[in-house]
């Protein structure tokens, strides 16, 4: 939500709170009980929705942890075929495995994940020697697969919750229309039957229904006064 929305939504709140304080007086007229249902769901599916818009960033940090993960184990790996690459004399198996940490997690994430499973493949072809010499087991290269399996299986959030997330928005604005079809048109009107007969109620409906910018909330404003001429007197 916007700073706007976010000040409507919060009205909303301080009004349905007023009208519930004084629903005695309301109860028994139908219009007023469904003009109130109607804005108690509003509310709160404004906050869910909101809660859906900035959801994402969760995912977004979750994935980089994984990205983390997947290289972190992958390097380990990576470093004995390197060992084992240098003691055989294997040039094929050197060029295959020859990154840093920096490398073998720069650039695109299809690139960073194929890196790793191409480190995962030789590692499994040479299993047995990296076991028996390198201290590589059966569980180091079962965590570089897990860690890609992982890693994947993110990869798509982020784009699914940031779709999400826009949905949300428009469903946002949806809601803000309904907001004020159901105040203006609906709740205000009604609480005129009790400006008289209920002032205290009436009153501090009116209150409520004020709102209040962040903005103007947080600053003072300034006022400027034209000074004026005043004629001589003759």
């Amino acid at each position: 939500m916007n700073s706007d929305q976010t000040s409507k939504w919060k009205m909303a709140q301080a009004s349905l709170e007023t009208v519930n304080k004084h629903s005695v007086l309301w109860q028994g007229i139908p219009a007023f009980v469904s003009a109130v249902t109607t804005l108690d769901e509003t509310v709160t599916a404004i906050s869910g929705a909101a809660r859906t818009q900035t959801a994402r960033s969760g995912d977004a940090a979750a994935k980089q942890a994984a990205l983390q993960i997947m290289v972190n184990v992958a390097f380990t790996v990576c470093s004995e075929l390197k060992a084992l690459a240098s003691a055989t004399s294997d040039r094929k198996l050197s060029i295959e495995v020859n990154f840093s940490r920096t490398t073998l997690a720069r650039g695109r994430e299809t690139d960073v994940v194929n890196r790793c499973q191409t480190i995962l493949n030789l590692g499994t072809e040479n299993a047995e020697v990296l076991a028996a010499n390198y201290n590589v087991s059966a569980a180091d290269l079962k965590a570089v697969k897990t860690a890609i399996t992982e890693f994947t299986e993110l990869q798509p959030k982020p784009r699914q919750s940031k779709a999400t997330a826009a949905a949300a928005t428009r469903e946002i604005g949806t809601l803000f229309a309904t907001l004020d079809e159901v105040l203006n048109n609906q709740i205000d009107p009604l609480t005129e039957k009790f400006r008289e007969s209920e002032a205290a109620f009436y009153n501090e409906y009116q209150t409520s229904r004020s709102i209040v910018s962040n903005a103007t909330s947080r600053e003072s404003k300034t006022v400027s006064i034209t000074p004026v001429n005043v004629p001589k007197a003759a």
